[in-house]
């Protein structure tokens, strides 16, 4: 309050100071830029600088700013009988005040005997809103109230005033007989002969209501043209309540601008008069819409009245009329001009969209299919809704799906069939986000949203086999039904699954995380080439991601998971199919990341039950969102749990025997091909250990274990060769899964398969005498027994192996690396910049460590003959496949090198879930 005091203050000494410096408006205008353009039309007349030289002078002026000439050009040629309606004959305070008025509008003269209307709208508690006529004062947002020059106010208006005021009453507009003053060349006092020759039915209203003096009351009138009543083919029907549909209420003069800035509340009540008893009419009320072209930013202004069903001619809805004219002050309120009688319907669904000349586009698909179709819209077809799409909505589809609607007959007249209700007048009143209503296509529901933002603007929409459109205008009436018309066609997508979650309000979270995935370059497909670009997405609701444990969640988005995160994701998306909720049906799908997902019904919903997760999600009914490459659907949990962060170790993880130990503790990766891949590779590497400690021990020992070194030793040979293959057949499996490649996993299972074949039967041919390798006591390596047949070849055919192998390998994982590379330069946010570098360092290191003492060992790299060097090389072989690939590995990956050195953590329990990056 004491703030509010001071600014007031300051206000007041800044509006003193002005009137001091400055004598007079005109003097005071020469110093503002936002007023050059009026200032110079005033200029050319005598009349309008006067009053504004003359500080004496208690006027009032309402100048519009540079803006409202430069997008209405022809008020620069303004006569001086239009500017000097500009100019009230009395000071206007009460706008400065900032408080709330006793009425909502002030009437006062004008310099040139018509009414300025004044009125005050309250946007929230303490915060108005100011109009002279259609002018909306602006100054309050600059910051100040007004401008005082001696006995003078002059306010900015930020857009017209309107039209010229008529110097009369709405009765003497309409009896208009020669037109001398009639305020607008649009429409023709001619045009007005019918409303005359209704009016003089219904004398004491035409005299009390439309040729009202002042004194009694002040309304908005809404006049149809001759047109508008040429299209009541009854008479009769237009009687009193008819006509008071027309009028609002007493001391409700509203301008078209007004009307619409009004904060959502445009419903006013009509005029009831009956015994010289004039009231307000709350059962039949008016309101003003205004409805814009997104495509060319054109708006039209409608007067609407809600319609009751009165004595069984009216139905439900609303009756819309275009207003041709507005803003058309007179001597008891203000006049607009409408294309179309309010209060009475008249035409059929057919009829209104005809003649809407945005649906022009609708009409021409309407009639190349015509038959069944067009009986809905006509009388014969019952009570029906429509929800007819605009022009601008078939614009907006791709080329591509607009061309299978010229070609496909069956599938355009299933789409224009889904925007029929048959035998049902659904209005918004009865519209909630629960609502489900069939349609005219076979097991086909509509879904409703109900939006409301800010307070009482409430917005629908409606949704049809996956497409969610606006209702822009909303319960037009006809004889046979209602009409609501919507931007988008339904059962058409217009944009790709990935456009579709970042336009979601209801997926903001799941767009987040996907938009640093891989995922968003699969899911943003606008045309179809192959079968597997189609898809169908469970998209996790921002509600169901709060759901999951903050923990979880944290580490999940943390930078450092996610490619655990994308598995996550790809555990909600079937690849190959397009599926839409009357496709569903129990059975088990094969998710993207190759895990088995049922779907199963529970009463009328289905859900998604998760076996290995025991995860259960109920997919949202209505919340189908069609895309060009699929569905999604809606669903309010996610199939996560805490094992999935190993994922991104699945990513990456290599040959390694630690690891195998890993999953055989953890019981949740044996699922997966990679670790399946692994276990085999640990159990073989395992085999080798033993081997590698006891001749080791008998090497330097001498100590005798029976033939155990004999048959440790022959497990060298086998075992190298068997890892090279299995290491190559899970090289393959990291490339089909991080390049998303689509071949049969059976590949990387006959790889492994042979592996093991090829070893058994190697390690069995050691014990025949064909074949032989052994280790010397005196050189401390192993050695090929050359005198036996079959070991020459057997020595070349492995060694052969496993350099090819380890060749293959580095070659594998330098395209892994070049893949990521590629992909992290079409990301918007980059990936992990170790991660790549992680893969190319391991590749490296284990093709030189894989080849390089092999080849030291078995003689292909000399090395110097003492007993040391032979130590050395032996013990670096062992080294090498025992103990070098799990450290390097869990030096160059933190997630499982957190897994191996566990450290302490506190668990916090926390009540927010909410996601912050």
């Amino acid at each position: 309050m004491i703030a509010s005091i001071g600014m007031r203050t300051v206000a007041a000494l800044f509006l003193t100071l002005i009137s001091v410096v400055y004598g007079d408006l005109w003097s005071l205008t020469a110093t503002i830029y936002d007023l050059k353009q009026f200032r110079s039309a005033c200029d050319y007349f005598q009349t309008c600088v006067s009053y504004m030289r003359d500080g004496n002078a208690p006027v009032t002026v309402f100048a519009p700013v540079n803006d409202v000439f430069l997008y209405q050009p022809n008020l620069m040629y303004m006569t001086q009988v239009e500017i000097l309606n500009h100019f009230v004959n009395s000071q206007v305070p009460d706008i400065a005040l900032g408080k709330r008025w006793p009425n909502q509008t002030l009437v006062r003269t004008s310099v040139q005997n018509g009414y300025v209307f004044i009125t005050q709208f309250e946007n929230n508690p303490g915060n108005y809103s100011y109009f002279a006529n259609a002018g909306r004062i602006c100054n309050h947002e600059s910051g100040y109230s007004g401008m005082t020059s001696g006995q003078q106010y002059l306010y900015k208006i930020c857009s017209p005033m309107g039209n010229q005021p008529y110097l009369g009453t709405a009765l003497s507009l309409v009896n208009d007989a020669k037109g001398e003053a009639f305020p607008t060349t649009i429409v023709r006092f001619e045009d007005l002969s019918d409303m005359s020759w209704i009016l003089n039915r219904e004398p004491d209203i035409a005299l009390v209501i439309f040729g009202s003096s002042s004194y009694n009351a002040f309304h908005t009138f809404f006049i149809p043209t001759n047109k508008a009543f040429s299209k009541v083919i009854d008479r009769n029907r237009i009687d009193r309540e008819v006509i008071l549909a027309h009028v609002t209420g007493k001391d409700r003069v509203l301008f078209s601008y007004p009307w619409l800035y009004d904060g959502g509340l445009h419903y006013y009540p009509t005029v009831r008069f009956s015994a010289n008893l004039i009231e307000d009419n709350f059962k039949l009320k008016l309101s003003m819409r205004n409805i814009t072209d997104h495509r060319t930013g054109r708006w039209d202004l409608y007067a609407v009245s809600e319609v009751y069903e009165r004595y069984g001619q009216f139905r439900r809805g609303a009756v819309w009329a275009k207003i041709l004219v507005p803003n058309i002050p007179v001597q008891n309120g203000v006049v607009h001009i409408i294309d179309n009688v309010l209060g009475v319907v008249t035409n059929t669904i057919d009829q209104l969209v005809m003649d809407n000349y945005r649906c022009t586009r609708l009409m021409r698909y309407i009639n190349s299919i015509g038959g069944i179709l067009r009986s809905y819209l006509q009388p014969m077809g019952g009570t029906n809704t429509f929800f007819a799409p605009l022009n601008e909505a078939f614009e907006r589809i791709p080329e591509h799906i607009e061309r299978r609607l010229l070609q496909d007959k069956t599938f355009l007249e299933e789409v224009l069939r889904l925007h029929i209700v048959p035998n049902k007048e659904l209005v918004t009143d009865e519209i909630t986000n629960e609502t489900a209503v069939v349609t005219a296509v076979q097991n086909r529901l509509l879904y409703f949203i109900r939006g409301e933002w800010p307070t009482n603007n409430i917005t629908y929409y409606v949704i049809g086999a996956g497409t969610q459109a606006t209702i822009y205008q909303d319960d037009v009436a006809a004889t046979n039904g209602i009409v609501h018309y919507i931007d988008r066609v339904l059962g058409v997508p217009y944009n790709s699954l990935w456009m579709e979650i970042v336009n979601n309000s209801q997926t903001r979270m799941s767009a987040q995380m996907i938009s640093n995935l891989q995922l968003q370059y699969t899911l943003d497909t606008n045309k179809i080439f192959t079968p597997m670009q189609q898809m169908t997405f469970f998209v996790p609701t921002d509600r169901a991601w709060q759901n999951v444990p903050y923990n979880l969640m944290k580490m999940m988005t943390d930078g450092e998971h996610w490619l655990a995160l994308q598995f996550v994701f790809k555990r909600h998306v079937i690849q190959g199919q397009a599926l839409a909720w009357t496709d569903f049906r129990e059975m088990t799908f094969t998710m993207m990341n190759d895990e088995k997902v049922v779907m199963r019904r529970r009463g009328r919903y289905f859900e998604l039950y998760w076996p290995r997760g025991d995860r259960v999600a109920r997919i949202i009914e209505g919340g189908e969102i069609a895309g060009l490459n699929g569905y999604i659907h809606l669903i309010d949990n996610v199939l996560m749990y805490e094992p999935d962060l190993y994922a991104t170790a699945c990513r990456s993880v290599f040959s390694i025997d630690l690891m195998a130990v890993l999953i055989f503790l953890k019981k949740s990766y044996r699922s997966q091909e990679c670790y399946c891949i692994m276990i085999h590779i640990g159990i073989a590497q395992c085999l080798f250990a033993p081997g590698a400690i006891i001749n080791t021990v008998h090497v330097l020992t001498g100590a005798n274990f029976w033939i155990f070194p004999e048959i440790t030793t022959k497990l060298f040979t086998s075992e190298s060769r068997m890892e090279a293959l299995m290491s190559v057949a899970l090289a393959l499996n990291r490339l089909k899964v991080m390049c998303e490649l689509r071949y049969p996993s059976a590949i990387h299972t006959a790889i492994v398969a042979f592996a093991w074949v090829f070893g058994i039967v190697n390690y069995g041919l050691l014990f025949s005498p064909w074949y032989n390798y052994y280790i010397s006591d005196e050189d401390y390596l192993s050695h090929y027994d050359m005198s036996k047949p079959l070991t020459p070849t057997m020595k070349t055919m492995g060694h052969a192996l496993i350099f090819c192998c380890s060749a293959v390998q580095f070659v594998l994982y330098t395209i892994i690396v070049a893949y990521i590379i590629k992909m992290q330069g079409k990301l918007s946010k980059k990936l992990q910049s170790k991660k790549e570098k992680n893969i190319l360092i391991y590749a490296c290191a284990r093709f030189l460590f894989d080849v390089v003492p092999v080849c030291a060992v078995y003689g292909y790299i000399p090395i110097p003959d003492t007993e040391l060097a032979h130590i050395f090389a032996r013990e670096a072989y062992c080294f090498n496949r025992v103990t070098l690939q799990p450290i390097l590995y869990l030096l160059l990956n933190r997630d499982v090198r957190g897994d191996f050195l566990p450290r302490r953590t506190v668990v916090v329990k926390s009540f927010s879930a909410i996601y912050r990056k």
